[in-house]
């Protein structure tokens, strides 16, 4: 009986999942609308949009991390405009930043997707080694997830804490929604890619797409709306929490800097919130700033990593960006705290790699 009220539970929590829209549409600007993805603290996150409408076409920021978010997401920009999408632009080359693109092309044959040259060769090399190991274990995972949310236990014994249990819920949710998914993907890649900095022309309005440097990967896009001071960043900056995979942590900070320096009155992240000012932008850089110091510190000690990273101390920044929130919490320490210490132990040794 109890093993059955927890199925009915999960079905339950499932369909409340499956009937949440994607995104949040936020118009910031005329003719620019900010497809807000849902809560980016999660552990199955979708990437905002950056919709542009310009005299005779469209652009799309990101493609979404879905063909059924990047449909919904077309569907809503049928409802805005009826001017094609000519420019699909890709941040950078984690998958839930352009598993759209497929579908952009599907209802647009003609438009362009663009990319820094570094992001369509990491889509080409890196992204498949992800598909592959995806679809080896998504089924594996699912059960677990699955074990754990009935039995209330981790593989180990120890019991779910009610944090936990939601969140596992909402994983395994995700996770079987996108599962069948997964084996719909087509490599979709940029047609079109620059290095530094390339200017575009819907009609009159001007977009400029600009590469800061190696910051969240080391392809990152940027997009600058001169004439409306609006800065999209994709995952070079994003909230509440600041996802730190695979980056180049001196130069990431660098690569703030510059924003904070830039003359723009609104930043679009990757995830989570527009930012009306830069205060959200000078908390990271802080952040990062006192996480290198401490890491390097305990490197010129002669610590190994386990120790140095031991010897961190990020509560005072944890307050501020995660204060007394669970998922906050879980994300600031597994999203950042975890994978950046560890980038910035190896790059203080020159043992960086991809």
């Amino acid at each position: 009986m109890k093993n059955r009220i927890g199925l009915l539970g999960l079905l339950m929590l499932l369909q409340s999942a499956w009937a949440q829209e994607p995104y949040e549409i936020q118009k910031i600007a005329d003719g620019v609308y900010v497809f807000i993805a849902e809560d980016p603290t999660k552990d199955v996150v979708n990437g905002n949009s950056v919709l542009v409408i310009g005299d005779d076409g469209v652009l799309i920021f990101d493609s979404g991390t879905s063909l059924r978010e990047a449909r919904w997401m077309i569907k809503e920009i049928k409802k805005l405009t009826t001017k094609p999408v000519k420019f699909v632009v890709n941040s950078h080359w984690h998958w839930d930043h352009w598993i759209g693109n497929q579908v952009f092309v599907e209802a647009y044959p003609g438009c362009q997707i663009i990319a820094h040259s570094s992001t369509r060769s990491a889509m080409m090399y890196q992204y498949p080694r992800f598909v592959k190991q995806a679809l080896a274990t998504q089924d594996q995972v699912i059960a677990t997830y699955k074990k754990e949310i009935e039995t209330g236990k981790h593989d180990g014994g120890d019991s779910l804490t009610l944090s936990e249990k939601k969140r596992w819920a909402r994983t395994y949710a995700d996770l079987v929604r996108d599962s069948a998914e997964t084996r719909q993907y087509k490599e979709t890649l940029p047609t079109m890619t620059f290095d530094k900095k390339l200017t575009l022309y819907i009609g009159s309005r001007e977009i400029q797409l600009v590469f800061l440097g190696n910051a969240n990967t080391r392809g990152d896009a940027a997009m600058l709306l001169p004439a409306e001071k609006i800065l999209i960043t994709g995952d070079i900056l994003v909230s509440p929490v600041p996802y730190a995979f695979g980056v180049s942590p001196r130069s990431w900070i660098n690569v703030l800097k510059t924003i904070a320096a830039m003359d723009v009155k609104m930043i679009v992240p990757g995830h989570g919130m527009v930012q009306t000012d830069k205060s959200y932008v000078q908390n990271v850089i802080a952040l990062f700033e006192s996480s290198y110091e401490q890491v390097a510190a305990g490197r010129r000690k002669g610590l190994n990593a386990k120790d140095a990273v031991a010897k961190v101390d990020l509560e005072k920044f944890r307050k501020i960006f995660a204060g007394n929130d669970d998922a906050k919490n879980w994300a600031f320490t597994n999203y950042y705290v975890t994978p950046m210490l560890d980038r910035m132990y190896k790059e203080l040794g020159g043992e960086l790699g991809e």
